[in-house]
């Protein structure tokens, strides 16, 4: 499978991702990064950010895969927003 194309189980965690971040009043940006001369370095790479409501990121993680980029967001999020133990 491309990494361009998101699964149902990807697009499924992306709209529970996009309905969490518009119930808590954030806002989400999705972006394809192909492998355009600007971009040799890091190839086609997906890059999900969340930003609140003041337009500060919350949340931005990368990856190859599109499953792979949903889940760094999951544990970014958590990792940020987790009471401290």
């Amino acid at each position: 499978m491309s990494n361009r194309i998101f699964d149902s189980s990807s697009v499924d965690r992306l709209s529970t991702l996009v309905r969490i971040a518009k119930d808590n009043g954030l806002a989400i940006s999705i972006d394809f990064i192909g492998t355009s001369p600007g971009h040799q370095i890091f190839g086609e790479t997906w890059l999900v950010q969340i930003y609140d409501e003041k337009e500060r990121l919350v949340v931005s993680a990368h990856a190859k895969n599109p499953n792979d980029v949903i889940k760094k967001v999951h544990e970014n999020w958590f990792a940020k927003t987790a009471p401290k133990i």
